[in-house]
């Protein structure tokens, strides 16, 4: 029964290092001051902490009240899935194997399948076996947007080597960013 006002300001397309992002910290500082003047007023924000460089995140940290989180789209004590949102995607940590394929398989199905591109952190991940993998590099097969990107991000170099061994390494539609 409020009256309100949404503001919403998309960076998503941005790659790491996009010129601008030193200027986020104004641009939040900013917005924070028109909330407070606002008085019964809140904002959330939501980038990718890839952007930044270190130490740049930590200004931007500082322009909010704290942080909030997404739960778990998944989280079987074996592997873990968050949600991203900018660029969207999941971030995966743990291990990918047949116990832990049907939540990974739904977590990729719940997807956004309209989003221009998707971005899978693997990161945290510590193993993955070959119905895992094919799972991340098929995953556009549930996309209704053509020539969809991919990016695996900091994947670990054994996926990397399953990928160059499967001959999926030049997959159509997959992006490689960093391997950890």
């Amino acid at each position: 029964g409020r009256a309100g006002v949404r503001v919403s300001v998309e960076a998503s397309p941005s790659s790491r290092g996009w010129p601008g992002t030193a200027g986020f910290a104004a641009f939040e500082d900013a917005v924070g001051r028109a909330v407070a003047a606002a008085g019964d007023a809140m904002a959330l924000c939501q980038f990718d902490r890839h952007w930044f460089g270190p130490g740049g995140l930590g200004a931007l940290e500082a322009c909010h009240g704290g942080p909030v989180g997404a739960g778990a789209v998944f989280d079987d004590g074996v592997l873990r899935i968050d949600p991203l949102f900018a660029p969207p995607g999941l971030r995966l940590s743990g291990s990918i194997d047949e116990s832990t394929l049907p939540g990974l398989l739904a977590a990729l199905r719940g997807l956004d399948d309209r989003a221009a591109h998707v971005c899978l952190d693997l990161a945290g991940v510590e193993f993955c076996d070959l119905a895992g993998l094919r799972a991340l590099v098929g995953v556009n097969e549930w996309s209704i947007v053509p020539d969809r990107l991919v990016v695996l991000r900091s994947a670990p170099r054994c996926v990397e080597m399953m990928m160059r061994v499967t001959g999926w390494e030049g997959a159509p539609g997959i992006v490689h960013e960093g391997v950890r």
